[in-house]
């Protein structure tokens, strides 16, 4: 699991440069008067919402299959509707692009490599050290070797 993933970052584009590929990763922003005029679609308050782009109209607005919403007092949850949301430019303040941020994936995947590489070093030296009392003669009791009396009868 920790080599397949990669940390990825939200990148801001210029609302007119919005996404033109369907599949993309999104994260809209919304002005004011788009916050209340898609109210029907996302829920009341939506400030912002990440979802993909799935696909764009002929005028470049994008509909986005939202999975997130952002509300105006900066809660985050999952988008319980259907669908895909039309959004018009005019209803957008700002897009971010979701993108793989090489830079954050190279660190983490040296710390990983740097712990499993720890990992496999103190399990090469034997690591936990030796459990029997007597060493060599095969017998971890060898030498607790209980007195007569405390000898179960």
């Amino acid at each position: 699991m920790a080599t397949s993933s990669a940390c990825y970052s939200y990148v801001p584009v210029s609302p007119r440069q919005a996404p033109e590929r369907v599949g993309t990763g999104v994260r809209v922003t919304l002005t004011p008067g788009g916050t209340e005029d898609l109210a029907r679609f996302l829920g009341p308050r939506v400030r912002a919402f990440d979802g993909s782009v799935a696909s764009i109209s002929a005028q470049g607005d994008p509909a986005v299959g939202v999975t997130w919403v952002q509300l105006v007092d900066g809660s985050r949850q999952p988008w319980m509707g259907q669908g895909v949301v039309m959004v018009p430019q005019a209803d957008i303040a700002d897009v971010a692009v979701h993108t793989l941020d090489r830079k954050r994936s190279y660190v983490a995947a040296a710390l990983v490599g740097i712990a499993l590489g720890a990992l496999t070093y103190a399990a090469l030296q034997g690591g936990g050290g030796n459990i029997r009392d007597n060493p060599g003669d095969g017998n971890p009791l060898s030498s607790r070797v209980l007195p007569a009396a405390a000898r179960p009868r």
